[in-house]
């Protein structure tokens, strides 16, 4: 058990870019984020959050394929003391209809191809931005006119994952940053042995729990570098 992984990622952020700063954290088929940009760039999201209104405890929906900006939500979301709602990209309209009610979310990070699904929310883009939606691209480089909260308690909520919904609809499942660390610290770090000197080659959707605590997670309480693929074939997984 590694009880000195469970802590606030604001902290580890820090730490991770202090002593890799120029280290890949993630990388995908697009661009690559080093451990000093992850820091920045969540920072700066998680203010620009705070300046759209998003409040403690208010539901952001993340709505995108495996990629590094997946990966800088969930953390961004955490810094700015929200509640991250990870959706399946490739849901239908009527299933994102139910899940984003039901979550109460008011902000959804998406895709430009992809943003006018969710008019009647305030929606970061990445990409080229349509109309009526913020640039996520350009939040990440600019500095905010409010600070990331980075206060958010380990036991305070700040994840929201649906389950398949086999034996119904789906319910959001409520997890706080120590639920999920302790998975880190007690499973997907220790048993596998990952350190900072690994690279974690990773095709799984990260909008699911399990790659949420085994890549997102782990990969950054430790300092390790991860390739996120989209896309599950095996020629492009033997090809990364």
């Amino acid at each position: 058990m590694r009880t000195d992984l469970i802590r606030p990622l604001p902290v580890v952020l820090r730490e991770n870019a202090d002593r890799f700063p120029d280290k890949v954290a993630f990388q995908d088929d697009r661009r690559t984020v080093t451990y000093a940009d992850l820091e920045a760039r969540t920072r700066r999201l998680a203010g620009h959050l705070a300046g759209l209104g998003v409040e403690r405890g208010d539901r952001v929906a993340i709505c995108l394929r495996n990629s590094v900006s997946s990966v800088e939500s969930y953390l961004a979301i955490v810094r700015v003391a929200g509640i991250a709602v990870p959706l399946n990209p490739t849901a239908a309209p009527a299933e994102l209809a139910y899940l984003l009610a039901d979550s109460g979310a008011t902000v959804v990070i998406t895709e430009a191809a992809t943003a006018d699904r969710f008019q009647h929310f305030t929606v970061l883009a990445t990409g080229d931005v349509p109309a009526g939606a913020h640039s996520y691209d350009e939040l990440a480089v600019r500095e905010p006119a409010k600070p990331a909260r980075d206060d958010l308690g380990l036991d305070d909520v700040c994840w929201m994952f649906y389950t398949s919904g086999t034996l119904g609809t789906p319910k959001g499942v409520l997890s706080t940053q120590r639920n999920c660390l302790w998975s880190v610290a007690s499973c997907y770090v220790p048993i596998p042995g990952l350190t900072d000197e690994d690279r974690v080659l990773w095709p799984l959707p990260l909008f699911h729990s399990l790659s949420h605590i085994a890549c997102v997670l782990s990969v950054t309480v430790v300092g390790a570098t991860a390739r996120i693929m989209d896309g599950t074939s095996v020629q492009d997984l033997v090809k990364a």
